[in-house]
């Protein structure tokens, strides 16, 4: 007979506490996934990169709650389903709550913060902190590479975020058909790693709040990688006047915009739509020739140049006549990549 003995789930001591994992019952919680959130947030600093963001006003004789604490149990309640503030009362005694704030559990003296402090907090932060918390996402972003990268590709994307009853900044989408913000959200391109957030009403991005972001993210890759390539992607929103403003003079930074409904562009592209009709024709007829199923898609592409009056810079066009089951699809970029001219078949 084989006698084995299950290694024990043990996790990071708090204040000379060990922490382990069994099931001998006692005092309980349903939050056991703080714990993994606070093992993560140990080795990434998170938590304390945005707190140290944050400017604290408060009397130092008056503080029971430091700011780091108070960050870290606002964003392990978010991670646990309670969006707001209200949970704070329900959870301030939970002991794995309180583990994940590095806090001993089960002493009265270590409750955590109530709900109107958590209230408070967020009310207290000002235009300075939200100016500070996109460089120190930015410092967050840099400190996962020891090395400057070969090179870096960074995507805009907004994104609704719906909001249950009357909430600041929320406003109904008409595109998302509900109650919402749209939050402004950089990725990293090549990783799909989050980068940047910027909460914002839920109306449509306009190019200056994109290039504020752009400019404080930019400046902090920079003074990590200053010969770092850097590439720009984006949807329609994203080129903007402002946008273009902010990436052109930049040296070894280039955009990558789709354009939506380019008068100018979609006239270029007119001229290859009749090819791509009759590439489909011939790819449909050549496939019942030979008893296959039809093609899903046929494109051509082309390139043209591309300039508006509100730009810092002339960039390129880059055409697309897709042909599909449902219809044609022109569809533009615009870069000022200097890449080759793509193949028109």
């Amino acid at each position: 007979m084989v006698y084995a003995t299950p290694e024990q789930l043990a996790f990071h001591p708090v204040a000379g506490h060990p922490v382990r994992a069994d099931c001998e019952g006692g005092t309980l919680s349903s939050d056991f996934g703080v714990l993994l959130l606070r093992g993560i947030d140990r080795q990434m600093g998170l938590t304390a990169r945005l707190a140290a963001a944050l400017h604290d006003t408060r009397q130092p004789s008056s503080i029971a709650h430091p700011l780091r604490d108070l960050v870290a149990q606002r964003l392990s309640h978010m991670a646990s389903g309670s969006a707001d503030g209200h949970a704070a009362n329900s959870r301030r005694r939970d002991p794995l709550c309180s583990v994940g704030v590095e806090r001993p559990p089960l002493a009265p003296e270590q409750d955590l913060a109530r709900a109107p402090t958590c209230s408070r907090l967020a009310h207290r932060v000002d235009r300075k902190d939200l100016s500070r918390l996109p460089a120190a996402l930015g410092a967050h972003c840099v400190a996962r590479y020891p090395e400057p990268p070969a090179a870096m590709v960074l995507d805009l994307d907004p994104t609704d975020d719906p909001t249950p009853g009357p909430q600041e900044l929320a406003f109904y989408n008409h595109d998302e058909k509900h109650d919402c913000s749209v939050p402004l959200l950089i990725f990293a391109g090549l990783s799909g790693a989050w980068v940047l957030a910027g909460l914002r009403p839920g109306t449509r991005p306009i190019g200056a709040e994109h290039a504020l972001l752009c400019v404080r993210l930019l400046a902090v890759l920079r003074r990590h990688g200053p010969q770092t390539p850097l590439l720009v992607r984006g949807a329609s929103h994203g080129a903007t006047p402002e946008v273009i403003a902010v990436l052109a003079p930049r040296h070894r930074i280039d955009g990558v915009f789709g354009l939506a409904g380019h008068a100018v562009l979609l006239r270029h592209a007119a001229p290859l739509m009749p090819e791509a009709r009759r590439l489909h024709q011939q790819r449909t007829a050549r496939a019942q020739a030979h008893r296959a199923g039809p093609p899903t898609r046929s494109r051509l592409d082309d390139a043209c140049p591309a300039a508006a009056a509100a730009w810092a810079a002339p960039g390129r066009g880059m055409l697309t006549a897709a042909v599909l089951a449902a219809g044609d699809t022109p569809r533009c970029v615009v870069t000022a990549v200097g890449a080759p001219t793509p193949p028109r078949g």
